[in-house]
Parts: C-alpha cells; sequence; structure tokens
C-alpha cells in the first residue's frame, strides 16, 4: 500500500514520467517490428537472395548481422553523444533530440528497398533509442521522490514493453500482404510515437529541476518543481534549496576523475550491470525471435511473440513492485539466476534429439526466460544506471553505462547469427550453455559489488560512495547527520589530484 500511497500523493509526478517514456515505447517497437519482419515474405523477397534451385528468397548471415547489429553501432554513438547532448540541452532537450534522430532513421529505411539505405536508417534509429535511453530514465531519476525512483524507473522497461507488442502486432496484421505494404506500413507508422512525445515535451512535460539549478536557472527550477508536483511554495523552495546546496559544494565534473575513486567505481559499476544484462542472451530473443521460433517448428511465430511480449507487461508490474519493498540486489539476483538454469536447460534440449517433445520445451523455456528477465534484470538495469550515475559526473556516467549497454549488443547481434545457425557454427540451442554460465557468474557478481540503492535519496547514494562504503553495507548504513546548515562534509580528490572538502546535503 505505501507505493499505491505515494502514488496518488505524487501523481502529477508520475504522469509527466510515464509520458516521458514514449521514447521507450519506440524503441520497443523498433526492436519487435524488425523482429517479426526477418520473417515476413514481402520483406525477404524485397532484401534476401534468390535461390534458383529452391525457388525461394532468404536472408544470409552476412546479412541478418548487418541489419540486426548495425542499429546497436548507432547505439554506440549515440550514448556517446547523449553526454554533451544532455549538458548542452538538458533532459527534456535530449528526448527531444532523440525523437527527431526516430524520424529522420524511419524515413531514410522506407525510401526504397536498397539494402545501404535500409543500414543507414537503422544506424539513425539506433542512436536515437540510446539518446532516449540515457535521457528518459535520467530524467525520472532526476525527478521522482526517492521512495518512488525505483518503480518509476523501472516504467521504461514497461513502456519497451509495450512496444514489443504494438510492434508484433503491427506486422501481424500485414502477414498476409504480399506487396511492399507489408513491411512498409510497420516501418513508416512507428514515427507517430517520436511526433506524440515531441508534442507533449513542448507543451506538458518540464525540464529537469537538477539541470535547470545546475546552469543558474533558479526561477525555472523552481517553476519546473511546481508543475511536477502539488506542493506549497515553502516546500517546493525546501526542495529547490536542498538541490542548490548541494550543486553549489560540488566541483565541475571531469572525464579523468572516472579514473580514480568513487567516480570510477560507479563507473565500473555501470559497465557491469550493461554487460550482464547482455550476457543474459536476451539480445536474442528480442532480435532473433521470429527466426528462432520458425527454426522450432510447430508454433505461428507471429502469435508467439505476441503472446511472449504480452506475459512480460504483468511481470514488469509484479518487478517495479518488488523493487521497492524488496530491494534491487535481492530481485536482481534470483531474475539472474533462474535465468542461468532456463538457459542450460535450453542448451541440453539443443544436444536432444529433435521431436514434438523437444520443440515444446523449448518454446516453454522462450517464455520462461522472457519471463524472468523482466522480473528483474530487465526492469533493474536501468534503474542501476540511473542511480550509479550520481554526482557531479551524472551525465558523463549514464552516457558511458548505456553507451556499453549497445556495444554488448551489438557483440551478441553480430556474433549470434555465426553461432547459431546451420550455415556457420551451427551450436543452435546449445548456445544456451555459454550464456547459462555467464549469468551464475553475474549473480556472484552482484551480490559481492552491487550496492542496495532502494529508498535512498540520490545525495546520499552520493554520499556513501564518496565513503566508500561497501556494496553490502549500503542497505543498513546510516547516511551521516549534520547538525550544522553546511551539511555532512568528507574527503573527495579534486579533477587536480588536491585534498578538498565537498559537503553533501539531503542526508
Amino acid at each position: 500500500m505505501g507505493v499505491l500511497r505515494d502514488i496518488l500523493t505524487y501523481r502529477k509526478t508520475v504522469l509527466i514520467c510515464i509520458i516521458t517514456t514514449l521514447g521507450a515505447v519506440t524503441s520497443g517497437y523498433d526492436l519487435s517490428y524488425f523482429s517479426s519482419l526477418l520473417v515476413l515474405p514481402p520483406f525477404v523477397r524485397a532484401y534476401g537472395d534468390y535461390n534458383a534451385t529452391t525457388g525461394t528468397h532468404t536472408l544470409p548471415s552476412w546479412l541478418l548481422s548487418l541489419i540486426t547489429s548495425i542499429i546497436n553501432l548507432g547505439e554506440v554513438l549515440g550514448a556517446i553523444l547523449s553526454y554533451p547532448v544532455g549538458v548542452k540541452f538538458g533532459r527534456r532537450g535530449g528526448i527531444i533530440i532523440s525523437c527527431i534522430t526516430f524520424l529522420l532513421g524511419i524515413l531514410i529505411q522506407s525510401v526504397a528497398p536498397i539494402v545501404a539505405l535500409l543500414v543507414i536508417g537503422r544506424f539513425l534509429l539506433g542512436i536515437g533509442i540510446a539518446l532516449a535511453a540515457a535521457s528518459v530514465p535520467l530524467y525520472i531519476a532526476e525527478c521522482a521522490p526517492a521512495t518512488l525512483r525505483g518503480t518509476l524507473v523501472a516504467t521504461y522497461q514497461f513502456a519497451v514493453g509495450i512496444g514489443l507488442i504494438l510492434g508484433t502486432a503491427t506486422v501481424f496484421g500485414m502477414k498476409d500482404s504480399n506487396d511492399k505494404s507489408g513491411y512498409l506500413i510497420p516501418m513508416t507508422i512507428q514515427a507517430v510515437l517520436p511526433v506524440g512525445l515531441i508534442i507533449a515535451c513542448l507543451t506538458m512535460v518540464p525540464e529537469s529541476p537538477r539541470w535547470l539549478a545546475e546552469k543558474g536557472r533558479i526561477d525555472m527550477a523552481r517553476k519546473a518543481l511546481h508543475r511536477l508536483a502539488n506542493k506549497d511554495d515553502a516546500t517546493v523552495n525546501d526542495d529547490l534549496d536542498a538541490i542548490v546546496a548541494t550543486i553549489e559544494h560540488q566541483e565541475k565534473g571531469h572525464w579523468r576523475e572516472l579514473l580514480s575513486g568513487p567516480e570510477t567505481r560507479k563507473m565500473m559499476l555501470g559497465i557491469g550491470m550493461a554487460g550482464w544484462s547482455q550476457a543474459s542472451g536476451i539480445n536474442f530473443v528480442v532480435s532473433y525471435g521470429g527466426v528462432i521460433l520458425t527454426s522450432i517448428g510447430g508454433i505461428d511465430p507471429y502469435v508467439a511473440n505476441f503472446a511472449l511480449y504480452c506475459t512480460a507487461l504483468p511481470v514488469i508490474l509484479l518487478a517495479q513492485y518488488l523493487l521497492e519493498r524488496v530491494g534491487r540486489r535481492k530481485v536482481l539476483m534470483f531474475s539472474m539466476t533462474c535465468i542461468g538454469c532456463i538457459n542450460v536447460l535450453d542448451g541440453g534440449f539443443g544436444l536432444a534429439k529433435k521431436s514434438a517433445g523437444v520443440n515444446n520445451g523449448a518454446i516453454a523455456l522462450f517464455f520462461l526466460f522472457y519471463i524472468a528477465f523482466n522480473l528483474g534484470l530487465g526492469t533493474t538495469i536501468w534503474v542501476s544506471f540511473a542511480e550509479m550515475s550520481v554526482g557531479r559526473n551524472r551525465s558523463l556516467l549514464m552516457s558511458i553505462s548505456t553507451a556499453f549497454v549497445w556495444f554488448f549488443s551489438w557483440v551478441v547481434s553480430f556474433t549470434f547469427p555465426y553461432l547459431y545457425n546451420p550455415d556457420s557454427s551451427n551450436l543452435g540451442a546449445k548456445i544456451g550453455f555459454i550464456y547459462g554460465a555467464l549469468m551464475f557468474m553475474g549473480s556472484i557478481w552482484v551480490f559481492f559489488l552491487l550496492p542496495e540503492t532502494a529508498g535512498r535519496s540520490l545525495e546520499e547514494i552520493d554520499t556513501m560512495f564518496a565513503l566508500k562504503v561497501p556494496a553490502r553495507k549500503f542497505a543498513t548504513f546510516t547516511c551521516p547527520s549534520y547538525q550544522d546548515p553546511q551539511g555532512t562534509k568528507f574527503e573527495t580528490k579534486s579533477k587536480n589530484g588536491n585534498v578538498v572538502i565537498e559537503t553533501v546535503v539531503d542526508c
């Protein structure tokens, strides 16, 4: 009931944060519709190779690798660009720019059935996806109250889930089409979402008060706080004073700080979470779901993909509750352990002789994997990124974390066809042994290294990093209280190597 009470109390903030996740809906739509498009006959005819012997068209491994992985390279670039974009144009500005990039990518890939245009369009879409992935969780983390931060940031994954369903449903509706409209309509209709988000950002969504305060726009920050929550002037002024006091006692961040001290720890935690999320094997479920289900046989891949994505939504809602109620670490370790077991079982099916029972078992594991992923790892990753990206290097840390998500995603996307397909290594389902072992290792990594941040303000999290609190003590650590109005003081290294006294408030 506590979460529901907080949602009602901060309903205006919740609504604004949910609006910004339209960018995640666009990302989810692109992931799922393109996965389904890979087995759509008009698309295969337009872009595939013709086999004179069989009289059919197929998409060769090199083309599958290129058109599914090029978006990840765009995402890496987009994540890198998110840092200067966020610093210069703000969180809301980053969301708007991501939408404009989405629209350019959609336009270019839809102009003509030419592989080069498809590749360029998907590269631009990747930039837009990464800009949204860096901007939206950071915006929500900076605007949401501490008691709802995990729930609201996890809404990003819920929005991705809605996009996955919309994308699959759109392609399913066009699956009987035998002309180019079968793939052009799903390609172009996704433009509705970024256009809607641009309008919403310009009319309803205020800029992050923290970013405005960092830029010295105090009056605008005060107005943004008023728009975000129904609070009286005194409360808004208190909140703003806390933000300003923190900013005033922080030195300007610099990338060199990431090479030592607490900033290195934050960065490595973000990179670690990025790596483990992709080591789960989620990319072959989302990017190649249609291809894999077609190869298993016995089930309509469109119906299976649609059912798969629908099962995720109630699981994500449960995860949003558990993140605040149980904590990030426990949910994450349970999820990763389950994924590891499922992947190993999947690998076992790859060793068995093909039969109706084996096929049904493989399909069941496909669904169980997606449930386990969205119960913890899929939702927690964005929360962790936002909560590890605290302090004066917030934008830079978020940029690096998201860049590594897409880099690792590209590695998985590019190598998967060569490992899985019969015309390459032909591992098939046995690839599950690799991903299963990695998940067990990841669960151990979380236990020893990932801090518990549930219920903590961003300032508290930053303080505990500066005080070098061990990961397993974050949950019970009492943030140092302060007796004077100057706040809690501790020593840290500045970028020139000198010891300075930094003050953090709101503990």
